[in-house]
This record gives structure tokens, C-alpha cells and sequence, in this order.
């Protein structure tokens, strides 16, 4: 996700997209599996957010790469900072 701070070739983005969503989905299962109350698990929201703004799709559209740049960093920081979670 770091990579895509530079300018890629749509295609890479695309390919991102589509890890970032397969992952997010693996990562609410793993999470939903540990912790089936669903009101109080921030975790799987925050996951649920990132498969809803990745989702290949119906995609979602921001047209400014800043916004995009500073969302894959938030991204890479819950994949990040939850990845003992699924362990």
C-alpha cells in the first residue's frame, strides 16, 4: 500500500483494491469468530469501513490522490496494528 503513494499505472490500484478488500473481509471473519457481539467489536467496524471503501464492485471514486494517499496510510496502520488479532 506504501507503493501507491507514487504514481502507478491504474492497474496496480486496482490490484490493490482488490487485495485490500480480500484481506478486510478475511480480517472481519477472523475478528466476528473471536468476538460475535457486534455492537461492541471496533474492530470488525473499522474493518467493515475499509471493505466498503475498497470494494471492487461498486467502487467508490475520491478523484484526489491526497485523500486516497492519506486513506492507504490509515490502512496500512489497522492492518498493521491488528494483525496479532487473527493470529
Amino acid at each position: 500500500m506504501f507503493i501507491g503513494i507514487f504514481p502507478m499505472p491504474i492497474g496496480y490500484y486496482s490490484l490493490v483494491r482488490i487485495v485490500v478488500f480480500v484481506c478486510a473481509i478475511f480480517f472481519c471473519y477472523k475478528i466476528y469468530e473471536k468476538n460475535n457481539d457486534i455492537g461492541s467489536n471496533h474492530e470488525l467496524w473499522f474493518f467493515g469501513i475499509i471493505v466498503l471503501l475498497y470494494n471492487p464492485i461498486i467502487p467508490i471514486y475520491l478523484y484526489v490522490k491526497l485523500i486516497w494517499t492519506i486513506l492507504n496510510l490509515i490502512t496500512a496502520y489497522f492492518f498493521y496494528k491488528y494483525k496479532n488479532i487473527i493470529k
